[in-house]
């Protein structure tokens, strides 16, 4: 997911709790981080979206047991009517569609660079 935002003009933030990767052992916990990306991203000013106005840089982040947890996220790169599409790293997928992963809660965050 980093990559993908990094990719797209998301700037890197080198505060302690930021967001940047220098190396495989020099790299903030929220550039690999499910949880700590959501939390930093709302920290910067990124916006909760509701699934209806999700759109292409937005991120999702899929809470699969539904016990609150978000532990994957996925880049939402298009919209195919009510179908989200979405490209993630995990197992990789490009405009994959949203409802074929068994997902029990989703949280959709618009950055803010």
């Amino acid at each position: 997911m980093s990559q993908c935002l990094f990719a797209g003009g998301y700037p890197p933030r080198e505060a302690p709790d930021g967001w940047y990767y220098r190396s495989f052992d020099d790299r903030a916990p929220a550039w690999t981080g499910v949880f700590f990306l959501r939390r930093y991203l709302l920290s910067q000013g990124g916006r909760a979206v509701s699934a209806q106005d999700a759109a292409p840089g937005d991120v999702v982040f899929m809470d699969f047991l539904g016990d609150g947890a978000f532990t994957h996220s996925a880049l939402i790169v298009d919209r195919a009517g009510e179908e989200l599409l979405v490209a993630a790293h995990t197992v990789d997928s490009d405009y994959r569609p949203l409802s074929t992963y068994a997902w029990r809660a989703l949280s959709f965050i618009a950055p803010v660079p």
